[in-house]
C-alpha cells in the first residue's frame, strides 16, 4: 500500500527526538535506530583518517554526521561527508578559510 504523502524538510522538524534516525529520501520518510557500536567505531575510524589526510594536505573538510539536504524532500543523514578544498565555498553559510584547515600554499 502507497501513500500519496511526500514529506518535506518542513516535516522534520515535527518529529520527536526519541533516539531514532530520520531521513526523507525522494519525500519518502524513513526511519531507523541507530547504527551498532562497531558500525560507529568504523564510521569514526574513517573520519578521522579522511580528517588527517585533509589537514595534511589541506585537500578539503571531513564532517562527522551532518544532515544534508539536496531538496524540500531529500533530506539524509550520512555518518561522514568529505567536502574537496574547491566545493567549500558551495557549502552554505560556509566562507573560505573554514577553522582549522589550511589554505594550501602556491608553488
Amino acid at each position: 500500500m502507497s501513500s500519496n504523502v511526500r514529506f518535506t524538510v518542513s516535516d522534520l522538524a515535527l518529529l520527536p527526538e526519541d533516539g531514532n534516525r530520520y531521513e526523507i529520501i525522494d519525500g519518502d520518510l524513513h526511519v531507523s535506530t541507530q547504527p551498532h557500536w562497531r558500525h560507529q567505531l568504523a564510521c569514526g575510524r574513517l573520519f578521522r583518517a579522511l580528517d588527517t589526510w585533509s589537514e595534511e594536505d589541506s585537500a578539503g573538510l571531513a564532517v562527522e554526521a551532518p544532515g544534508v539536504v539536496f531538496a524540500e524532500d531529500d533530506a539524509v543523514a550520512p555518518e561522514v561527508v568529505w567536502v574537496s578544498r574547491e566545493r567549500i565555498p558551495l557549502l552554505p553559510g560556509s566562507a573560505w578559510p573554514v577553522a582549522g584547515l589550511r589554505a594550501a600554499s602556491g608553488s
